[in-house]
């Protein structure tokens, strides 16, 4: 993650951004920490390490709907701490998910989707989830309706 300060007439507001995901299994075993990497010219680049990407059966409609549409992403969800700071606390495929946290108040930065995580999120779709079939509505008959 990175925090830039901007400058907004007399005020300076962080801004944030997801740079990338890294996988690996090194990353994920590790306590959730996030670890500055380096500080620069008003720009902070983080390390956020000890997620995992959990899969749920219930929502692989959602990853489908996520992979197929135009910008796949994972979901790199934030809540603000004590001192305003955004503390990443979930990543996620689920772009419903996302909606939720986002209307409740939190942040989310969408990430592209490493090698790895795609091929996971496409084999686990491909096995839980099985799209409906398009069904052709009948169209009313309008004319045959009681007229009042």
């Amino acid at each position: 993650m990175e925090r830039k300060d901007v400058r907004r007439g007399a005020w300076s507001v962080p801004s944030w951004r997801v740079l990338a995901v890294l996988t690996g299994e090194r990353l994920a075993d590790q306590p959730r920490h996030k670890t500055l990497l380096q500080s620069a010219d008003g720009v902070n680049q983080y390390l956020c390490s000890g997620f995992r990407i959990d899969l749920y059966r219930d929502a692989a409609e959602h990853y489908w709907f996520n992979l197929t549409g135009g910008r796949p992403a994972l979901f790199v969800l934030c809540r603000a701490d004590e001192s305003g700071e955004l503390q990443p606390w979930r990543v996620t495929a689920d772009h419903t998910e996302t909606q939720s946290l986002v209307e409740s108040g939190g942040v989310a930065f969408p990430a592209p989707i490493p090698p790895e995580v795609l091929e996971v999120l496409e084999r686990f779709i491909t096995e839980h989830f099985r799209p409906e079939p398009a069904r052709k509505r009948r169209r009313q008959r309008w004319t045959d309706s009681e007229k009042t």
